[in-house]
């Protein structure tokens, strides 16, 4: 999801050249905000929480309280919901909180060029399960996923980034002086190159996609597209991603691999950081993707009266050649002159540090919708029993208790999110669990129309037995 702010404000960008004199960067005046940079990128020790009931209250201000979470301005906004600027007093931190409607996304059908077509569930879906694996000091660390199975909306708890994407559009901005763009993409290759260690494919790097924090730092976002791949030689064929920073080979039709497709989308990336504008223009995207394929990319030397560093020219020709096989990998951009001793860090690189993300995480990343509407209908069901039996108890809770889990480590079991048991003959009243020697009750249709068929209550289990 695009953030798209709602206000005017400067972008980082002007804060940039703001601090910029003489071709150096002073300090800036911006107190730094607290990030948590993690020394262990595998994840065993950062912390991830997961909730499965949600309740609103109303805070002394007027204010909107989600949880712990004192609900502030909408800082951005999106095809499935807003994001909103959020406070925890215990913590005294500011998060953001991105609300998802189920609803709304499971009607929004998503199809690009050649791509088979999906709902904004699934897209979602896919977006939870992979970011709450990724801890790294350039991605958008995901602190809490709250998602009640009884409720429409899904609420994403990530971290705070209190500047703003590093330049204002996509298309057109102030070039960037070269150090600038250079520690910008530097941060940027660090971060991908992290996905690419752990096998996922990110598929829409953009500017809009990348934050730049008070204190400097450049940290990637937006899941939606990305994927996880077995082998560097897994091959896609579906175009998903944003046009102008597709590489050529996602046009064609034919089968692509992953890899170099994020590393061109950084390529076009550097070159609007360095020239100010993209290298593929067109009214259409029709007209658009032909020049892609077909066209050559020029490197000016000047920009406004400006030389352009021969090696970044360099750079450029190597990660934007339309021959993927040809196309700089992000260690190549390592080694690369312009960047030389320019990276800060060296991440695990053994098969031990590697986070697993299986289907079966992608699938429970989030209650899904026909679990929503089935409690819905069970809930309708047992008040018809209870009318039938003539019993005036309170009716089953239909969930567990409010219950949050803090994950600790990387392990499979723990993608599993919090669900709904079954109606078992533990969560029953005592008069329905009285009957467990029998094994069913079943309330029968009397004048109720069509709304009641059968309903059964399962007998409980030996170890669910008071």
């Amino acid at each position: 999801m695009d953030l798209l702010p709602t206000q005017s404000s400067k972008t980082a960008l002007d804060t940039l050249h703001e601090h910029h004199v003489d071709g150096e960067l002073k300090a800036t005046s911006i107190p730094p905000i607290a990030v948590p940079f993690l020394t262990h990128h595998d994840g065993r020790h950062s912390s991830f929480f997961e909730t499965n009931s949600v309740h609103k209250t109303t805070d002394a201000c007027g204010h909107k309280q989600l949880n712990q979470y004192i609900l502030y301005d909408v800082i951005g906004k999106g095809a499935y919901g807003k994001v909103r600027k959020a406070f925890w007093p215990e913590k005294n931190r500011y998060f953001a909180v991105k609300i998802i409607h189920k609803k709304k996304a499971k009607k929004l059908m998503l199809r690009g060029p050649r791509a088979p077509r999906s709902d904004g569930l699934d897209h979602i879906r896919k977006e939870s399960a992979i970011w709450k694996k990724l801890h790294h000091p350039n991605i958008v660390r995901l602190r809490e996923v709250i998602d009640d199975p009884e409720a429409d909306k899904i609420y994403l708890v990530s971290e705070l980034i209190e500047g703003k994407s590093i330049i204002d559009g996509e298309a057109r901005c102030t070039p960037l002086h070269e150090d600038v763009a250079r520690d910008c993409f530097c941060q940027l290759i660090e971060g991908l190159e992290f996905l690419h260690f752990h096998k996922i494919i990110h598929r829409d790097i953009k500017p809009g996609n990348l934050l730049y924090s008070a204190d400097g730092i450049v940290k990637i976002t937006d899941f939606g597209q990305s994927q996880v791949i077995e082998d560097e030689d897994d091959c896609f064929r579906q175009t998903v991603g944003t046009g102008p920073f597709l590489a050529p080979e996602m046009l064609t039709g034919d089968e692509y691999k992953g890899l170099p497709i994020d590393v061109w989308a950084c390529g076009v990336t550097l070159y609007l950081f360095v020239y100010g504008h993209l290298p593929f223009e067109a009214e259409t995207p029709q007209l658009l993707y032909e020049k892609i394929k077909s066209d050559p990319i020029t490197f000016a030397t000047l920009v406004q009266e400006t030389p352009v560093n021969p090696d970044v020219i360099d750079l450029l020709r190597g990660i934007l050649n339309k021959d993927p096989a040809e196309r700089l990998t992000t260690q190549d951009i390592r080694n690369h002159p312009w960047l030389a001793s320019r990276f800060q860090t060296q991440y695990p690189k053994s098969e031990r540090h590697l986070i697993t993300l299986t289907p079966a995480c992608v699938e429970s990343a989030i209650t899904p919708l026909q679990l929503y509407r089935r409690l819905k209908r069970k809930t309708k069901l047992l008040i018809a029993a209870n009318k039938l039996t003539g019993s005036s108890r309170q009716l089953p809770i239909l969930r567990q208790p409010s219950t949050q889990r803090h994950i600790q480590d990387d392990a499979v079991h723990h993608a599993v999110p919090t669900v709904p048991r079954r109606l078992s003959g533990a969560s029953l009243p005592s008069t329905a669990r009285s009957m467990s020697s029998r094994r069913s009750l079943t309330a029968r249709r009397l004048d109720f129309g069509q709304e009641l068929a059968e309903l059964r209550f399962d007998t409980p289990r030996a170890e669910d037995r008071p």
